[in-house]
């Protein structure tokens, strides 16, 4: 192994980053719930209006590692801030990963479906929905980055619409049923077998 320093004195460490997991990991968990009422107009019309909510805890995020733990003076560029980090040698805003973020999501949703003769179906259908969030979708690399003052307060301070919230959503769709087979208009006497 010649050629390999292996003194410590001559490696360089200012500005190296590293990175950690919390030891207390606790298990992510989501809650949902929805409560719907659905009424029929008339024998051919029906409409439903439901509430559907869920929550996550326990989500992983990164709030970083040596960030600045105090509020800074005015005009302070961010380039200048190894004053104000417990570990002025190392790389400030170092990935730490813990389970500290919550999600949530609330919506209404309503529907209308006709069901005309002959076949015909209709369906209408609108959601009113929010999704909030503090924590970052860590599979799609989507998500909340950039937390304020992660040193001094919590990032629920932070939470805001998540990445994938879709405010409004209406959907409309319908389907049709020919009138082909057995019991129907055309080749009615068909054997089902055939069919």
């Amino acid at each position: 192994m010649s050629g390999i320093p292996l003194d410590p004195l001559s490696v360089s460490y200012s500005g190296l980053a590293l990175r950690g997991i919390t030891l207390n990991y606790q298990t992510t968990y989501t809650e949902g719930y929805n409560g719907t009422v659905q009424y029929q107009l008339t024998q051919h019309d029906s409409v439903e209006a439901g509430y559907v909510g869920s929550q996550a805890r326990h989500l992983e995020a990164s709030r970083g590692q040596n960030n600045v733990t105090q509020l800074l003076p005015p005009g302070t560029p961010l380039t200048r801030t190894a004053n104000y980090i417990p570990f002025p040698d190392f790389g400030a805003g170092m990935p730490f990963f813990g389970t500290i973020g919550n999600s949530g999501y609330n919506s209404l949703q309503t529907k209308w479906v006709h069901q005309a003769s002959k076949g015909l179906d209709l369906l209408a259908g609108y959601t009113l929905g929010r999704a909030v969030t503090d924590a970052g979708d860590s599979l799609s690399g989507v998500g909340v980055s950039g937390y304020r003052a992660p040193g001094i307060v919590p990032i629920s301070y932070d939470t805001g619409l998540a990445s994938f919230n879709i405010t409004h959503s209406f959907v409309a769709s319908g389907t049709y049923q020919l009138p082909v087979g057995s019991e129907k208009e055309f080749l009615g006497s068909m054997n089902r077998a055939v069919e």
